[in-house]
């Protein structure tokens, strides 16, 4: 049967038609007792009667009138309405004639008419019982009309009919007695079931649900609140449970006041929505549980208590916090990054600016970081960061805020220090890693180090940003000295400098001069064996007409706030060439690449969108690339990034997918269309098992969700055969094309159209 079957509602289950107090058998007594009284009434006219006593057509009218009440209460139910408005009628009619038929009266037929009337009124639906009532009304006023001495019949039929009727009664009233016990019986079964099922549904819920009384004294707590409150099965008294556990907020440390406990607060009459809070039982582990509770109210607004339902979100901020140190740490060395460097720095300077404090920065790079690339290869560069960095993080206090601004720069802030101070650990770094053995494939190192240093004096006015800048340019004076040296700031050093400061003029100046050049690097579909779309690469022309590599100043851009306006410059000229060139039977499709700080702009979603609809152009032929680590700095804002362009038709993909910790979570979070796997898996792809199965995973996982894949870094024919076997859908590289001058790339394809890659 179903779940929720056709049931009665509760406290309206029909009555056992069987049962001496249901109205069809109720009905059927009182007709019955309608047909003794007709008999009765026919057998005064058979028996002799008293001497003066006369029988008149009254008792045929009686008779008449009896046995049609009985038979319309006996058969109630079974005629249909009209038939038995008419029996009532030609009743009606019947004592009216009998009426006229008799003049004489007798008052004793009263008692037996009022309780026949009672019956009645007490037994039939009420229209039924008005009727019968004027019968017999009309009946008894005949009776009195009469003036006649009573029979002994008479007087017996008024003893019958007396007793029938009491009997009746006392039988009524036993029945409903005899039923309102038994319902009781059956409300307080039903209540007891209705109790169990609600324990039990309670006691199998994973969130705590606890509730208190209109005296603040704890009725009601589950098998999860016990387990949350570090309470066994045996069910401690509540008034005992504050020995066996702690509350705390959600920084886990501070101890939470009696007048925020959810609880408490929800019995005070306040809304509790979404309060976090930090839960340490003495036997059990710390969680982190959301609450939500109000407090109960009856019909008359009278407090009956509180409820507070608790929900356990400990894996959530766990997740969360580690999402969190992604966003705001360096993937290589565990540092801070830049990003949350500079947030850091911003804060303290307004704190100095605020008591009148003083605080340095120190920018410290690694010297001839290219000359190991070059000779001992990237990987031996990445080893050497990572054992600087933490060669460096050991000699910093732990007050100091160290982090890495990118490449091989990292960065401390020294909170309420002078240049002395300042000074001195910047002398502490340099012999440091000078005198630190450091072995990279089996090779000794000797890494050195140039170090800036600038100095937030006490009530200067000079921003993070400008102290940052300072650093830099003192750097740079190091370098020039020699290295392996520290320099504190000056300000003659910026005329005889070529700082990171003289890069931020060229890369505004290229932004106003439009000098910026677009190339552009094909993608190979690999099931047709054509180039299907073009990655856009950025190039900054300098002042002798040389083309200077994006690893060059996109880090600059990005140090010092310009990254949004090129990434802006970018999208304005792919949506041109996309207008220009894609028209007709061969759609152009490019992809951008987005910085992490254009994910967190607000207004760009809409520049974008008017520079689309104003083109005339498909938005699907634009496909937004992102790294991992530019989607965690704003998870949030990321998604509302995303889903504001995918639904206007544009498409995104995920760069550098596999690399990081969190790459399946945005798949779950974020409207990705392709996955791009990191160059990292590619390289050695035919060679490195390890490699090959990881790439088999991601295309298995994109696959099931629906999501196509890219390959870079194919640089050669086995590569491209592994990844065409394994199901890669795209691929990109030297063996496909290297990056070329976007007008030539376009020139190319109107001339020749998708061209094949050899296979």
């Amino acid at each position: 049967m179903p779940l929720l079957g056709a049931c009665p509602a509760r406290g309206e289950e029909e009555p056992d038609a069987s049962s001496f107090a249901s109205p069809t058998a109720m009905a059927s007594v009182v007709g019955t007792l309608y047909v003794v009284g007709a008999t009765i009434a026919l057998a005064t006219m058979a028996f002799p009667q008293p001497p003066g006593t006369k029988v008149g057509g009254l008792y045929v009218v009686y008779a008449i009138a009896y046995v049609l009440g009985g038979i319309l209460l006996v058969l109630r139910g079974r005629l249909p309405r009209s038939v038995v408005s008419l029996a009532l009628g030609i009743g009606t009619l019947l004592i009216c004639t009998g009426i006229l038929l008799t003049l004489q009266r007798s008052g004793i037929y009263a008692m037996f008419f009022v309780w026949v009337s009672v019956v009645a009124f007490v037994f039939l639906p009420r229209r039924e019982a008005l009727l019968h009532a004027v019968l017999i009304a009309v009946a008894y006023a005949a009776a009195v009309l009469e003036e006649r001495p009573v029979g002994y019949v008479e007087q017996l039929a008024i003893v019958v009919g007396t007793v029938a009727v009491a009997g009746l009664l006392v039988g009524y009233l036993k029945a409903r007695m005899e039923a309102a016990i038994a319902q009781h019986g059956r409300s307080e079964d039903a209540l007891r079931k209705e109790r169990e099922f609600m324990d039990a549904v309670l006691e199998s819920l994973e969130d705590g649900v606890v509730a208190c009384d209109a005296d603040g004294v704890l009725t009601l707590f589950n098998r999860a609140t016990r387990d949350f409150h570090g309470i066994s099965e045996e069910r401690l008294r509540p008034d005992d449970w504050a020995e066996h556990y702690d509350l705390y907020l959600p920084d886990g440390k501070t101890p939470m006041p009696t007048e925020q406990i959810p609880l408490f607060r929800a019995f005070q009459g306040e809304s509790v929505k979404n309060v976090e809070l930090v839960i340490a039982p003495r036997r059990g582990r710390k969680r982190t549980l959301l609450a939500n509770g109000r407090a109960i109210l009856n019909e008359r607004g009278e407090k009956l208590g509180a409820v507070v339902a608790m929900h356990d979100i400990t894996e959530r901020k766990r997740f969360e916090g580690e999402l969190q140190h992604l966003a705001d740490h360096d993937a290589m060395t565990g540092l801070l990054n830049q990003r949350r460097f500079r947030e850091e720095l911003d804060l303290q300077t307004i704190a100095a600016h605020r008591y009148g404090r003083e605080c340095a920065v120190l920018v410290l790079d690694i010297d001839n970081l290219k000359y190991v690339n070059d000779t001992l290869g990237h990987t031996a560069g990445d080893t050497l960061i990572t054992t600087v960095a933490r060669v460096l993080g050991e000699n910093v206090r732990r007050s100091d805020v160290f982090g890495r601004l990118g490449g091989d720069e990292f960065a401390v802030l020294v909170p309420d220090a002078d240049v002395e101070h300042a000074e001195q650990l910047a002398a502490n770094l340099v012999r440091a890693l000078r005198g630190a053995l450091i072995f990279v494939n089996g090779q000794r190192l000797r890494p050195t180090l140039s170090v800036g240093v600038s100095v937030l004096r006490a009530n200067a006015n000079a921003s993070g940003e400008e102290l940052l800048m300072e650093a830099d340019i003192a750097m740079y004076e190091a370098k020039e000295r020699g290295r392996n040296r520290w320099s504190v700031f000056e300000a003659e050093f910026e005329s005889h400098v070529t700082p990171r400061s003289n890069w931020v003029n060229r890369i505004r100046q290229a932004l106003e001069d439009e000098s910026f050049v677009i190339y552009g690097q094909p993608i190979l579909e690999v099931a047709s064996g054509k180039v299907s779309s073009v990655e856009l690469l950025l190039r900054m022309r300098s002042d002798s007409g040389e083309l200077v590599p994006p690893a060059a100043f996109l880090p600059v851009a990005e140090r010092f706030g310009l990254i949004q306006a090129i990434d802006r410059h970018v999208v304005h000229e792919a949506i041109g060439l996309i207008r220009d060139h894609g028209a007709g039977s061969r759609p152009l499709c490019l992809h951008v690449n987005l910085s992490a700080k254009s994910l967190i702009d607000a207004e760009l979603p809409g520049v974008i969108e008017r520079d689309v609809r104003a083109a005339h152009i498909d938005p699907g032929a634009l496909t937004f690339e992102v790294t991992e680590t530019a989607a965690i700095v704003n998870i949030d804002e990321a998604k509302r990034f995303a889903d504001h362009l995918v639904e206007l038709g544009c498409r995104f993909a995920l760069d550098d997918f596999g690399a990081g910790f969190g790459s399946f979570y945005y798949l779950k979070h974020l409207p990705f269309d392709v996955l791009k796997l990191d160059g990292d898996f590619i390289r050695a792809l035919p060679s490195n098992p390890a490699d090959q199965v990881v790439v088999k995973a991601i295309v298995d996982v994109a696959r099931g969700l629906g999501k196509q894949t890219i390959a870079e870094y194919v640089g050669d024919r086995e590569t491209l055969t592994f990844l065409t076997e394994h199901g890669v859908d795209y691929a990109q590289g030297e063996y496909v094309g290297n990056p070329r001058p976007i007008g030539e790339l376009l020139s190319d394809r109107r001339r020749a159209g998708p061209t094949p890659v050899r296979r």
